[in-house]
């Protein structure tokens, strides 16, 4: 059982209001609620649910405004990849199927290891320093291809796990560091918007 002092009183009154017509979303408190703290590293947790009361994504993230250089956060990405990899297995950026001059086409990514030794990228820093960091997911991760409305899509055939990670600077600079837990994409998710 969670503690409801972790959530936005908002969001626990948006559940109770929507989870049966849309699904619904726990966000944190505020910017100082932690869930968990590993290897120093505190992160806030997010929940997700259908309509139909299933948990379809877990999220922890490490939040940081001012006060943190782009270098910094990729070493919180790289610390968080280690951990994960250690619970999880093996994690890599290439998607099922995909080569590795697919990712590099390019020429715009700079490629670099964790320090258990994990490959990764982030794409060249703007003028301003902004960067994201490639999605890590598991080495033997099984994805399905299918073509709705004209679109080619690849989706995740089990639960599966992802990180990624932004440095964006807009006067200052914010780190956010994602470590998400999907149910298949096959299961229902929240409609966040009325369509």
């Amino acid at each position: 059982m969670l503690d409801a002092d972790l959530f936005n009183p908002a969001s626990l009154r948006g559940c109770f209001d929507d989870l049966a017509i849309r699904g619904c979303g726990l966000s944190r408190k505020s910017d100082e609620t932690v869930y968990d703290m590993r290897n120093g590293i505190p992160y806030a947790l997010r929940l997700d649910f259908n309509s139909d009361d299933k948990l379809t994504d877990i999220e922890l993230n490490y939040h940081r405004e001012s006060g943190i250089t782009g270098t910094q956060c990729r070493k919180i990405f790289a610390r968080t990849v280690d951990w994960v990899a250690k619970d999880y297995g093996p994690l890599t950026y290439l998607r099922t199927g995909q080569k590795q001059s697919d990712v590099n086409a390019d020429g715009g990514n700079i490629f670099e290891k964790t320090p258990r030794g994990i490959n990764y990228f982030y794409n060249r820093p703007d003028k301003n320093g902004s960067f994201v960091t490639s999605f890590m997911h598991p080495a033997g991760e099984r994805v399905f291809h299918k073509t709705e409305q004209g679109k080619d899509l690849t989706l995740i055939a089990q639960r599966s796990i992802s990180l990624f990670s932004s440095y964006i600077v807009v006067g200052r600079g914010i780190c956010d560091v994602n470590f998400d837990i999907r149910e298949p994409d096959t299961v229902a998710r929240p409609a966040f918007s009325d369509e």
